[in-house]
């Protein structure tokens, strides 16, 4: 426990209650049911409006909450910590308007809390999509809870969300906001929980085509600005995943993996949008030099798979994924490439039997 906490912290620190902080800004279509699920788990709700023009606000007096305001600045960050100075109970939990927590969940969590005496907490943030190309995306199927999702399946996510309400624990970031960096600095323990943060945003089901693309061009020119105002490899990593062009992500992610040779992400942009392009040749070549200095990283291995399936070197890349199976069984993407190579070696039967896996996984 960190030298500077106070004497009536450490009173507090057996003392399981919550301050939800979260801000929002026209969220009019998730805020009633975003409180109706969480208004008796927390024991405060710090809830910052950074400039509503919809029902939002009505809906937070509603319940009987008092909300603050901050002027939206084109960063995430400062909002969130804005949020954290108003939070009076010994441990924090972050929460968007989309997001969702389960009260058995809560429950568990108090518990570890309680047992181990960590400072911060990581929850997998479980994102529901139904972007199956992504590599890390999985079937609902293999939730260890079943959970009614528009979504077929979700992507996890670790994120540190929960955490004692310490002075100096902070956000940073603009977009994409965490609090690591401050963690690493105080020298705060922590704790890997499977407490999950069910994410419905990227459903986004409530939203026309046009509020879809609106938000996906606003996402984009905060990202470039983000980069702009911090020219980090991640910021970088998160700039060139907004772009839509793949020949656009191919010509900047090169370019950064010249001078970042050790950040993994920008091999597994070249290498996956060079085989969505039909380049099999050159997604192949950046997979090698990839798995050169990253052995084992699994999206270059699944996309040298899907390579070289599609150079009908069936029988490698059925090798390659019998080694990401054994890792991952939840992933279909694996189990798509382990069909495609049995049915180009003939092997009928065990073909045959791994289809019919596959529509329950993707059903």
């Amino acid at each position: 426990m960190p030298s500077w906490l106070s004497h009536k912290e450490k009173l507090l620190k057996d003392n399981i209650e919550f301050s939800l902080c979260a801000i929002y800004k026209n969220e009019e279509k998730n805020l009633e049911t975003f409180l109706n699920r969480h208004i008796d788990l927390f024991d405060e709700f710090v809830m910052v409006d950074t400039g509503s023009t919809d029902r939002s606000n009505e809906i937070v007096e509603s319940f009987g909450i008092s909300r603050h305001f901050f002027q939206w600045v084109n960063d995430f960050s400062k909002a969130r910590n804005f949020s954290l100075t108003k939070a009076t109970k010994p441990f924090v939990i972050v929460l968007d308007m989309d997001e969702q927590v389960l009260e058995e969940d809560v429950r568990r969590l108090k518990t570890i809390i309680r047992e181990s005496g960590k400072d911060v907490y990581s929850l997998p943030q479980i994102n529901f999509t139904d972007a199956r190309e992504d590599l890390s995306w999985k079937s609902i199927e293999t939730l260890p809870r079943a959970f009614h999702s528009a979504a077929k399946g979700y992507i996890p996510s670790p994120l540190f969300r929960v955490f004692r309400n310490f002075k100096g624990v902070c956000f940073h970031g603009i977009i994409h906001e965490l609090v690591g960096e401050s963690v690493n600095r105080l020298k705060l323990t922590s704790k890997v929980t499977d407490i999950p943060i069910y994410h419905h945003g990227w459903i986004d089901t409530g939203r026309t085509e046009e509020e879809k693309n609106r938000k996906k061009i606003a996402y984009r020119d905060m990202i470039q600005k983000a980069w702009e105002a911090d020219p980090s490899p991640k910021m970088a990593f998160y700039y060139i995943k907004s772009l839509e062009d793949p020949g656009e992500k191919i010509k900047l992610a090169y370019r950064m993996s010249k001078q970042y040779p050790e950040v993994k992400q920008f091999w597994e942009i070249l290498a996956q949008n060079a085989a969505d392009l039909g380049q099999w040749t050159r997604a192949l070549s950046y997979t090698e030099k990839g798995l050169t200095l990253h052995p084992g990283n699994t999206s270059l291995l699944a996309t040298s798979a899907r390579c070289l399936n599609e150079t009908a070197q069936p029988q490698k890349a059925l090798d390659m994924v019998e080694g990401l199976l054994k890792k991952d069984t939840g992933n279909p993407v694996y189990w798509f490439e382990k069909f495609r190579a049995l049915v180009m070696l003939n092997r009928t039967g065990e073909a045959r039997e791994l289809e019919q896996k596959l529509e329950t996984m993707l059903k």
